[in-house]
């Protein structure tokens, strides 16, 4: 697959140098996430792993929530680790969000993969550690975001053991390649630090020399440009 796409790569870069000209275009190729290794392969290896129940978590939380609240199925959806309550029927009841939301994520914390949970309508003052923090701040939507999320242990995985998923924030998820080549770009040039997704567009913008998009919150990633661009 590898040899295909390099094959694939340089079919595409021979196009561009016949269409455009050579050296008169930009690449960029990067990745949308990581990927952890399968529970399997790190119990063979002796590394920090684990299965989380998430179904029969939910399950008995619900059956907790019905008991005390008389709310069926409260939890009524998870996506990305967000658990989505039934705001509306405990509104109607008059119970307070946040006194469900303190039951939830106390039987959460209890859970031994898991190794918090937090209430995301306050999660400017969670005071969790960095970058933890920042990245749940700017993946929280409040219109579209779910009421608790869920962060699992390092190597630990929702379902089965087979396999292997994403979606966290260790650097196993999160650490993705992003390599730069052709007209504007710095030759040999590599970088440590760290840069993230939202660095593109900017880049682009400062190698066009035009604005960067309006909704930008992202910088220019300058030691991949050339000092001396046309």
């Amino acid at each position: 697959m590898y040899l295909r796409l390099d094959k694939d790569l340089a079919d595409f870069f021979s196009y561009l140098d016949k269409r455009f000209g050579k050296g008169n275009w930009t690449y960029f190729i990067t990745a949308d996430h990581g990927v952890s290794h399968s529970p399997g392969y790190l119990e063979e290896h002796n590394l920090p792993t684990g299965t989380l129940d998430g179904k029969g978590i939910i399950a008995k939380i619900n059956a907790e929530l019905e008991n005390t609240y008389g709310v069926k199925n409260a939890i009524m959806a998870t996506a990305a680790d967000q658990l989505y309550l039934d705001r509306p029927a405990f509104a109607a009841k008059n119970v307070d969000m946040k006194t469900v939301a303190k039951l939830v994520i106390s039987r959460l914390r209890e859970v031994p993969e898991v190794s918090d949970a937090i209430y995301l309508p306050e999660i400017g003052s969670a005071g969790l550690h960095q970058p933890l923090q920042k990245m749940l701040e700017n993946g929280y939507n409040r219109k579209r975001g779910g009421d608790v999320v869920i962060v699992m242990n390092s190597g630990v995985k929702n379902g089965s053991r087979n396999g292997a998923t994403h979606g966290l924030w260790y650097p196993y998820d999160s650490h993705i390649p992003l390599v730069w080549m052709g007209w504007g770009i710095k030759s040999g040039g590599r970088s440590y630090r760290t840069i993230g997704m939202t660095d593109i567009a900017p880049t682009v913008a400062a190698l066009l020399n035009i604005q960067m998009p309006s909704g930008n919150i992202g910088h220019v990633i300058e030691e991949a440009i050339r000092q001396d661009k046309p």
